[in-house]
């Protein structure tokens, strides 16, 4: 079967979309509070005995049990902290929906270069123990009964909690690279969004959490009406498979993901005082059942800085000309080197 693409109509109208549904009033406030709670919360993990980790790891990667600001435990894999390495650039990563961490993508992204901290999201892989018990309904269900509970909420206060892990053991490797794709890709976005949030509210950690390179495929969970409206699979269906069986839910949980909106953080991802200017490589697919194109246009039109978004045929499909991903992961990857390579004099080295 061959691939039907937009045509140009069509395709200047996707480029055009914008959301339709502001951010609530006191969205700020509910994401500073839940920053608060995070940065207030210790940082506890333990390194991972022999006998602990899995066979497939060898000395150049460990791993770790990370405990969340609410109690929770996080499997992360890492790049083994030594001194030689100890300038090389940070790489926070993560996972698509349903999926988990692949220590051989760990291994290959150390050996180009990166100290990298990739981390199975709560309820997902070896951190499946985290919310063990999930809605019947799907992971993005868990929770939807308020913003406060919402998986999608703690998840991406567990993303920052990695990234306080990574400072910590890459305390020299300042220069820094948010990467993921679907599911992470709107984790991640968010993340460096409330990020910029804190920065400019000048709370504690956000400087020195802030990436300089944020590389995010397919960022999943914008605009949830055209969401719901669009996909065909995935989180979405499994949203609207609930509001079908319980309808008289759809206010609060429409209330609920209008905090999780990966659309609203658009416009907080701008150029901050004193801080080297953010590297955006975004990534659409024109074909996506589960992330349509509509829901991720409407994301990066919010951006106010200069950004770069590639276009693909598709994405989230069995088409062969999803190989053409392997720009934009050649593209984020070059940059989160160049990045570092650029800033090496003013980084100390350790031979």
């Amino acid at each position: 079967m061959s691939l039907a693409l937009p045509p140009p109509q069509k395709l200047v109208r996707l480029q055009n979309l914008e959301c339709r549904s502001p951010a609530p009033t006191d969205f700020e406030k509910f994401w500073l509070s839940s920053y608060n709670q995070l940065i207030s919360s210790p940082l506890e993990f333990r390194e991972h005995t022999p006998q602990e980790s899995l066979p497939d790891l060898d000395n150049h990667l460990i791993s770790y049990s990370l405990r969340t600001h609410d109690g929770e435990q996080l499997w992360v894999y890492a790049s083994r902290p030594t001194e030689e390495r100890a300038h090389f650039p940070l790489l926070i990563t993560t996972h698509g929906y349903n999926g988990s961490i692949e220590p051989e993508r760990v291994r290959r992204l150390t050996a180009l270069g990166f100290n990298v901290l990739a981390f199975d999201v709560r309820s997902f892989g070896l951190s499946r123990s985290a919310n063990a018990r999930i809605s019947a309904w799907g992971w993005v269900c868990e929770g939807l009964e308020s913003k406060e509970n919402s998986i999608i909420h703690q998840s991406i206060l567990d993303f920052l909690q990695v990234a306080r892990l990574g400072n910590r053991l890459f305390p020299e490797a300042r220069q820094k690279t948010y990467q993921g794709f679907s599911l992470a890709g709107g984790l991640t976005l968010m993340a460096t969004g409330l990020l910029s949030l804190a920065i400019e509210n000048q709370l504690p950690e956000a400087e020195t959490l802030y990436p300089n390179v944020l590389a995010c495929g397919a960022p999943t969970f914008g605009d949830w009406t055209r969401r719901l409206q669009y996909a065909e699979a995935g989180s979405a269906k499994e949203v609207a498979d609930f509001l079908r069986a319980f309808p008289q839910q759809r206010g609060r949980v429409m209330n609920t993901l209008a905090y999780l909106d990966t659309t609203c953080w658009g416009s907080y991802l701008d150029t901050l005082p004193n801080l080297p200017q953010l590297q955006i490589v975004g990534g659409v697919g024109l074909i996506d059942p589960i992330v349509p194109p509509e829901t991720v246009y409407p994301i990066f039109n919010a951006i106010p800085q200069e950004y770069e978004l590639q276009e693909f045929p598709c994405s989230h499909t069995n088409y062969h000309e999803e190989a053409a991903w392997a720009r934009w992961e050649k593209t984020w990857i070059k940059r989160g080197l160049d990045v570092a390579s650029a800033e090496a004099t003013t980084i100390p080295t350790h031979q």
